[in-house]
């Protein structure tokens, strides 16, 4: 449940059989995935069975402690914070006994019961039989720059003619967005389109746009929402309008931008291929390294043969077009040979193949504007971003406009894979899920369906000049890992611009600084090593705010498949970056980003490692800058510029309709004045939105969670403004008159 930041104290009453390790159940303080802390009945078989375990994770730095519980298996357990110090305890028949205290800087938004299994996947029944929770009133807020405010049933605010204020399920073109003014103890509420303010007359229970402005108080709620409450009422909505009585709804306070969104409509464009949405049948295909070209390119023996090959096969079959491949990176030494062979060759197209994070994808939406028109076209043939979330589908969505908006040289795009069994998961990126009764899309489905189906003719020019958010410095701790190699590393330097020292380790003390994770760390002969030939082992060390610093490290591969990996910018365990020597199984070296999870590389070489040498490597974080260099020899200067962009957009031409797709991948909602140039157009249109949490997902038991909604709009013309909202995917078909 929704609770206010700050100062609380929860209790439950619980049964909790625990009887195999991992599993535990209890009461839980959350603010996300990488931040929150559990207390509870576990089973913990190093520590002698059921326990009460106080688990705390900050940063994704995971901590435990646990309280003996022999033979429990029903408890009353309590949680308590204040300010930063969490206290857990548990009823023991005649008064509480602390069970562990922690600190923490949390910003808590719920607190509410958690569950866990087993570790090797065995189910516990948990009953939890009383919780109650005490908390006082939340801080006043007073929301910065443009805002809206949206309940969850009825998310958008409008003005009637009259200035009465309703709620609604169906989006207006432009709902009430508003800036706040301090007035007293509280804040004025001033509609950022008229200049008129929110009142709550004495004399009604209805809230209107006036030109008096009445006081109001927001008070943090809990859970990123804030109740709203005047001269001592509340306000609400009932029946589909903002009222003012005893009850108090909650409201998610929600950003706004705003920019203009120019189309040349009577522009020739870009033709638009008639099989740039579809589904890619694979034949001759090694997964591995690509179609036939590749496998060419791979066995020297038959390189020669390429050109013949292809000669014959335009002399019998001319209407065959020959495909050749980049393999299976976006980026890199061998993407870049294997284009430069399908320039070469004369191919007639070339398939890419990435899967990135969503980041990635919000970043590069730009890819393909500086490709040669002269050259090989594009075959996307396998993209999709790392889960399947709707933050996922925004992200290809995003990508989706730049695709079609270079359809000059992208003739075909294909989202793979296409279909997978909920039963049988091997990773998470998969179009459309079934089990042997029924079967749903996922969220990134309706995104592919929304462009493939409201794909025009001709893609016609546009721009979008809007706010665009700030890109901060490269922040983070620094970290040093493997995959499926031992190493040894020693002399750990990571130095302050300004000079300061922030980390000196020779490891002669041991490795006190250090927080390992995954695979066998220790510290042997002066040096700290990682024997375990394991995927992905890591060992962080420093804070989440150091940021402009130089790491320096010795490191030796002494046995396993790769190299070495040297972590900064390290947020949690799913966002970093780190320098990859001798990965691929010691083919080449990158420096990657890792967002919630998914990685994609941002610079690469071909430096690889040899066993046994040691090589002194070196990453300077300037600002958004990397520099690295490998025994004083300077390898890689990149600057990660990315950003999100403020809207996403492509608009096509099909006849007399004009379409307009767009993305909002933001938190915040974007207000468009949108200008059509000449185009005299209809005022009505049936307009399809997708939106959603970014976390949400489609399952069976809720297949339609994320899903297009349609619904008739009027009040466009050539000029119009139009609130695209926060996390969401647009479709306006217009019609010229």
């Amino acid at each position: 449940m929704d609770v206010p930041d700050g100062d609380f104290e929860a209790v439950v009453k619980l049964s909790a059989p625990v009887a195999l390790d991992y599993q535990s159940a209890g009461l839980l303080a959350w603010q996300d995935w990488d931040n929150y802390v559990r207390t509870g009945p576990a089973h913990v078989g190093s520590a002698g069975g059921p326990v009460i375990e106080t688990a705390t994770e900050v940063g994704a730095a995971f901590t435990s402690t646990f309280a003996p519980r022999p033979g429990s298996t029903a408890e009353i357990v309590k949680l308590a914070r204040t300010g930063d110090v969490f206290v857990s305890s548990y009823w023991d028949g005649a008064a509480w006994s602390e069970a562990a205290r922690t600190t923490a800087r949390l910003t808590v938004g719920q607190v509410g019961l958690f569950g866990l299994s087993a570790q090797n996947g065995t189910s516990m029944r948990a009953t939890f039989d009383y919780f109650a929770i005490k908390a006082p009133e939340g801080e006043r807020v007073v929301p910065e720059g443009t805002f809206t405010l949206r309940a969850r049933a009825l998310p958008y605010l409008s003005a009637e003619r009259s200035g009465a204020v309703g709620a609604s399920a169906k989006a207006p073109m432009a709902a009430l967005a508003f800036t706040a003014e301090p007035a007293g103890d509280g804040v004025r509420l001033k509609d950022a389109a008229t200049g008129r303010y929110l009142h709550a007359s004495d004399g009604s229970d209805r809230v209107r746009l006036s030109s008096a402005a009445s006081v109001f108080e927001l008070v943090d709620a809990g859970g990123g929402t804030v109740t709203l409450s005047s001269g001592g009422r509340n306000v609400s909505i009932s029946d589909g309008r903002l009222v003012m009585g005893a009850e108090a709804d909650k409201f998610r306070v929600e950003g706004y931008t705003s920019g203009r969104l120019t189309v040349d409509t009577r522009a020739a464009g870009t033709k638009v291929g008639p099989h740039l949405y579809g589904v890619f049948y694979e034949d001759i295909n090694h997964a591995a390294d690509g179609g036939l070209y590749a496998e060419l390119v791979r066995n020297r023996s038959f390189e020669f043969n390429a050109v013949d090959f292809a000669d014959a096969i335009r002399a019998e079959h001319p209407d065959i077009k020959i495909i050749s491949n980049s393999g299976q990176t976006s980026q890199g030494a061998w993407f870049d040979r294997m284009w430069q062979f399908a320039r070469d060759q004369k191919a007639d197209l070339v398939d890419e193949h990435y899967y990135n994070n969503p980041n990635w994808f919000l970043t590069n939406n730009r890819r393909y504007d500086s490709y040669d028109r002269e050259g090989p076209k594009v075959f996307v043939g396998e993209y999709a971003s790392q889960g399947n979330t709707f933050f996922n589908a925004l992200a290809e969505a995003s990508y989706m406009t730049g695709l079609e908006r270079n359809s000059d040289v992208v003739e075909l795009a294909s989202y793979a894979p296409l279909m997978a069994n909920v039963d049988y998961v091997d990773w998470t990126p998969d179009l459309i899920w079934f089990d042997n009764d029924e079967a749903y899309g996922s969220p990134s489905y309706h995104v592919q369906r929304l462009f493939s189906t409201n794909v025009g003719e001709r893609v016609v020019p546009s721009t979008f000049e809007g706010e665009a958010g700030p890109v901060e410095d490269i922040t983070g701790a620094v970290g040093l890992g493997s995959w499926n190699t031992a190493v040894r590393y020693d002399d750990v330097k990571v130095t302050a611009a300004d000079g300061t020292v922030l980390l000196a380790d020779d490891f002669s003390s041991g490795a006190g600084d250090w927080t390992p994770g995954l695979g066998s760390w220790a510290v042997q002969d002066g040096a700290y090593v990682q024997t375990a030939q394991i995927a992905d082992a890591r060992s962080t060390a420093g804070s989440p705010g150091w940021s402009n610093y130089t790491i320096e490290v010795t490191a030796r591969k002494t046995g396993g498949a790769e190299g070495f990996l040297v972590m900064f910018g390290v947020r949690d365990t799913g966002t970093f970056y780190w320098w990859n020597v001798g990965g691929w199984n010691n083919t080449q070296s990158a420096v990657e980003k890792a967002v919630n999870g998914g990685k994609s590389s941002i610079a690469t070489s071909s430096r690889t490692v040899q066993t046994g040498r040691d090589y002194r490597l070196k990453i300077q974080v300037d600002g958004r800058r990397i520099t690295t260099w490998l025994d004083g020899e300077q390898v890689d200067s990149v600057v990660d510029d990315s950003r999100v962009e403020p809207l996403y957009q492509v608009v096509s031409r099909d006849g007399k309709s004009v379409t307009l797709k767009v993305v909002n991948a933001q938190d915040t909602a974007v207000r468009a004045n949108v200008d059509l140039g000449r185009a005299r157009v209809r005022p009505a249109a049936m307009v399809t939105s997708l939106t959603g949490s970014p976390s949400d997902t489609n399952s069976l038991s809720d297949p339609d969670r994320v899903s297009p909604v349609r619904h008739h709009q009027t009040g466009f013309s050539s000029t119009f403004t139009y609130d695209f909202p926060a996390h969401s995917v647009t479709v306006i078909p217009l019609t010229e008159r």
